[in-house]
This record gives structure tokens, C-alpha cells and sequence, in this order.
């Protein structure tokens, strides 16, 4: 009796020993199961927001390639309107070689109508010394014909009177004839010449109307080719973003994801603070709720046999759920390193 005595004191205290060791092992197995369903938690919400990064990512990415080909495009169209602008005459030598053009015509015209002048004075000038032949011969003439009549007035015959005055009067009509001739072919001649000018206005006037249905005609194909150049342009740029916005937007997103990555390593420093603390409150209650449960079966089993069957049961029962927990921990460790790779 006093043997059995003296042993209960020292399987009560190796009972208690057994029973904190239990609960110690049963509140870090609860700790660690807590923090493995935290962290599986934790790792669905950070996959949940690493997909949405890497979605909006791919995004950006596609927009900024997108930029880039519309600004490789304009930087190709640039280059060929350059080109274009260079095998083409500037505006400044386009209007002076116009303009010399112009000066030529009307040097040309100029000249033309001096060339008319000329030719009319010459005319003029070779109608009035026929004339002065004329009259020359006219008055040649009527010499011979005075002095005829001074041999008729010398001669005392009646008849060869008469003859003479018919003579003289037959000069004067021939003399009245030539020069009503002399007259119409001064008057044929100013007709002549009424009509070359008038023929040469005409054709100065056909070339001017002419030289200005081709400068319409000119500026009309220029007008239509600047529209069609002017409406390809618009239809080619419409839409599009000028390069400094888009060197801005390329800026900005880089400065967005620079920042997307610095919130996300804040994210994961506070993501691990978080867990710890989490798990350390967890266990901190598992202790105490274990604390509790075998402060209720201490005091509950008076009869140390049933103590004991309660308590090799409550340890197959621990036995098990610490199973269950490795199991779960071992998972839970491979999804971690998982993430982790994945990052």
C-alpha cells in the first residue's frame, strides 16, 4: 500500500509531463496547420494578383508594340515623303523659273511685235519710194509733155495744135491713173498690213488663251494631286498618336511597371510579416485551447485507470491529426516552393 502510494505521486507527474508535452506538440501541430492553410490562402490570393500583373503586362506590352509599329510606319512614310520632297524642285525655284518664263513670253512678244513694226516701216518705206519713182516718172513726163507743147505753141499749124493738146490731155490721165493705182495699192497694202495685225493679235491672243488653259489645267492636276496626297495622309494618320505622346506613354509605362514591381516586393515583405504574425497568434491560441483541454481532463478523471484510457486515446487521436498535419505541411511546403519558382 505504501509502494502503491509512493509510485502515484510519479506516474501523476509523468502523466502531466506526457500530457504538456502532448498538448505542446498538439498546439504546434494546430500552429503549423493554421499557417499552412494561411499560406495556401496567401498563395491563392498572390496567384490570383500575379496573374492579374502579368495579364495587364502582356497588355502594356502589346500596346507598346503596337506604338512602336505605328511609329515605325510613320517614321517609314516620313522618310519616303522626305525622299519625295527631295527629288522634288523647291517652291522658291519653281516660282522664279515661272516667273523667267513669263519674262521670256513677253520678251518674246515683245520682240515680235518690233519684228511687225519693222516690217511695216520697211513696207511703208518701200511703198513711198515706188511713189517717188512714180512721181519722178510722172514728172519726167510732164517735162516731155511741156515741151512738146512748147514745140506745138512754136509750130503754127492748128492740127498739130490739137494733137498736142490730146497728147497732153492722154498724159494726164495716164498720170491720174497711175496715181489713183499708186493710191490703191497704198490702200491694199494698209489693208494688208490691218490684217496681218489683226491675224497677229488673234494668235497672240489664241497663244495667251491657250498658255492660260494650260496653267489652269496645271494648277487643276496640282490641286487634285494635293488632295489625293492630302486625303491619303489623313486616312494613313487618322488615329494615330504623334511621337512625343507616344515617347510619354512609352515613359509613363515604364515608370508604371517599375512601380507595379516595387509594390510588389512591398507586398511580399508584408505578405511574410503578416503570416508570421498570424501563425504566432494562432499557436499562441492553440496553446491555450490545448492548455484548457487537458486542464478539463486532469480534473475530470478522478480513477487513474480511466485517466489513462482517456489519455491513450487522446493520444492516438493527436497521433493521427499530427499525421494529418505533415501530410498537410509537406503539401503546403511544396506549393510554397512552388510559388516561389513561379516568382
Amino acid at each position: 500500500m505504501s509502494f502503491d502510494t509512493e509510485n502515484e505521486p510519479k506516474s501523476e507527474g509523468s502523466v502531466q509531463a506526457i500530457a504538456k508535452a502532448l498538448a505542446t506538440a498538439e498546439l504546434r501541430e494546430l500552429n503549423e496547420r493554421e499557417r499552412a492553410n494561411h499560406l495556401q490562402a496567401m498563395h491563392a490570393t498572390l496567384k490570383s494578383a500575379c496573374d492579374q500583373l502579368e495579364q495587364r503586362n502582356a497588355e502594356l506590352e502589346q500596346k507598346v508594340a503596337e506604338l512602336t509599329k505605328t511609329c515605325l510606319e510613320q517614321q517609314k512614310i516620313e522618310a519616303s515623303l522626305r525622299d519625295e520632297l527631295s527629288e522634288a524642285a523647291p517652291k522658291e525655284i519653281y516660282e522664279a523659273c515661272k516667273e523667267r518664263l513669263e519674262r521670256l513670253e513677253q520678251a518674246e512678244l515683245k520682240m515680235r511685235m518690233e519684228n511687225e513694226a519693222l516690217k511695216e516701216v520697211s513696207t511703208i518705206a518701200a511703198t513711198q519710194v515706188k511713189a517717188f519713182n512714180d512721181m519722178k516718172m510722172d514728172a519726167e513726163k510732164e517735162q516731155s509733155i511741156l515741151k512738146l507743147a512748147i514745140v506745138e505753141l512754136e509750130s503754127s499749124s492748128d492740127e498739130k495744135a490739137a494733137m498736142a493738146r490730146l497728147h497732153r490731155q492722154i498724159t494726164r490721165l495716164q498720170i491720174s491713173e497711175a496715181t489713183a493705182v499708186r493710191r490703191l495699192a497704198s490702200a491694199n497694202d494698209k489693208i494688208t498690213r490691218l490684217d496681218n495685225t489683226i491675224l497677229r493679235l488673234e494668235k497672240n491672243f489664241d497663244d495667251r488663251d491657250s498658255t492660260m488653259i494650260h496653267l489652269q489645267n496645271q494648277a487643276r492636276t496640282r490641286e487634285r494631286r494635293l488632295r489625293s496626297t492630302i486625303a491619303n495622309l489623313r486616312s494613313r494618320f487618322s488615329g494615330c498618336i504623334p511621337l512625343p505622346e507616344q515617347e510619354r506613354l512609352v515613359r509613363l509605362i515604364t515608370n508604371y511597371m517599375k512601380e507595379c514591381q516595387r509594390l510588389r516586393e512591398c507586398l511580399e515583405a508584408t505578405e511574410g510579416e503578416y503570416l508570421q504574425a498570424i501563425g504566432e497568434a494562432a499557436s499562441a491560441k492553440q496553446r491555450s485551447e490545448l492548455s484548457a483541454e487537458v486542464a478539463e481532463l486532469l480534473k475530470g478523471e478522478p480513477n487513474q485507470f480511466e485517466f489513462q484510457a482517456g489519455l491513450s486515446a487522446k493520444l492516438s487521436e493527436w497521433q493521427d491529426k499530427l499525421a494529418e498535419l505533415k501530410a498537410a505541411e509537406a503539401v503546403q511546403r511544396r506549393q510554397v516552393i512552388r510559388v516561389l519558382y513561379s516568382f
